[in-house]
């Protein structure tokens, strides 16, 4: 906490490179603390605040020094490290007692082994002449080659024995190019966001060409209160039965969330968004642009809690726990489809109340659907 305060104030003083140095240690700190939480009892909401307040600096920071990649990267781990780490631990992955077992001697083994390296850094630098120095320096080696080697045994177990969980571990720092390359398809733009304090960072990154990162301010009234407290306002205002309200909600989250990279879209772009914070409550479908089209008119949109998660998603991991369902009300059942037919249905059900009408294609929009999701079908 002492270093995330004094790099703050060397932040705003402008010293970026002891800045640096400071948030780097703390985010390592803080990071390793989460993990940890995480395995043992679910992370604690302090330092899960902590952790957003010393990584979104972090990251700020790397994109004022022009490291737009890595301000990516660092905004990636801190916003799924505990996600990760969830997955990892629920019971649908992890049912071998040993597994689980070497995951919990994995995790002190390396929490035991950043001690060590913290130990090490705090040693005196010349220790020619200081011979108890000398042998403490000795003493951590030998301990943090001991750990080392303790800790990529236990990995290598659980890799063996549950390449899953292993998988789920590993995806941590992807980089832009990783995310085009493996997530992205044709007219896909990923769009990451970051709240600061007074900001929203927003990292675009299209399928092709180079990573755009643009930070907006939050408008003059929004001082008024907490920066999440405008967009809950703004929200609120879109769900107003009055046209007018919703307008001018929907133009101003507009202005503020996709206005400064409209430059990356183009009217095909299929927007993927991965909030922060209160933006998980915003229906980005429902904004207006500047020239008073909803933007789910003009772009398909989907949602992803981050591009880590995208990832893992997209890693073609069979998912067995997805259930697909459609009805259609259709009158003869198409091979496989499991129902009743609306000529056996008694004159009150909600398809003759209402006078549904058939709809087409639900058979195969599920079969689809299944083999995207990589689901096993039940007919």
């Amino acid at each position: 906490h002492a270093l995330a305060q004094r790099a703050r104030l060397r932040y705003e003083s402008s010293d970026y490179a002891s800045a640096k140095g400071d948030l780097r240690q703390a985010f390592s700190i803080y990071s390793a603390q989460a993990t940890q939480f995480t395995w043992e009892s679910g992370l604690k909401g302090g330092l899960a605040a902590r952790l957003h307040d010393v990584g979104s600096l972090l990251a700020r920071l790397q994109i004022e020094l022009g490291e737009f990649e890595q301000a990516l990267q660092t905004v990636e781990s801190f916003k799924n490290s505990s996600l990760l780490q969830l997955l990892a631990q629920a019971k649908t992955y992890v049912r071998d007692a040993q597994v689980q077992q070497t995951l919990n001697d994995y995790r002190s083994a390396n929490a035991y082994l950043q001690t060590l390296q913290k130990r090490l850094q705090e040693l005196p630098g010349d220790t020619e002449n200081n011979e108890p120095a000398l042998d403490e320096r000795s003493r951590i080696i030998e301990q943090i080659e001991e750990y080392t080697r303790k800790a990529d045994d236990a990995w290598a177990f659980v890799q063996k024995r549950n390449p899953r969980i292993a998988k789920i571990l590993q995806i941590k720092g992807i980089s832009a190019s990783d995310i085009q390359q493996e997530v992205l398809h044709r007219n896909q733009v990923l769009l990451d966001y970051l709240l600061t304090e007074d900001s929203v960072t927003i990292f675009a990154l299209p399928k092709s060409g180079k990573l755009a990162v643009t930070t907006a301010k939050f408008p003059a009234l929004a001082n008024e209160g907490a920066d999440d407290d405008w967009i809950t306002r703004q929200v609120a205002m879109l769900y107003d039965p009055r046209k007018a309200k919703q307008n001018e909600a929907g133009r101003a989250l507009y202005d503020l969330l996709l206005a400064p990279i409209s430059h990356v879209l183009s009217e095909e772009s299929h927007l993927i968004i991965c909030p922060d914070g209160a933006l998980f409550s915003v229906p980005f479908d429902a904004l207006i642009d500047h020239a008073g089209h909803l933007v789910l008119d003009k772009h398909a949109i989907s949602y992803s809690s981050s591009a880590t998660m995208l990832t893992y998603a997209s890693s073609g991991q069979r998912n067995r726990d997805t259930l697909v369902a459609g009805v259609s009300f259709s009158k003869t059942k198409l091979p496989g489809e499991v129902g009743i037919e609306a000529s056996q249905k008694p004159s009150s059900t909600l398809a003759t109340r209402n006078r549904l009408t058939p709809l087409p294609g639900v058979h195969r929009e599920l079969e689809s659907v299944g083999k995207i999701l990589g689901a096993i079908p039940r007919m």
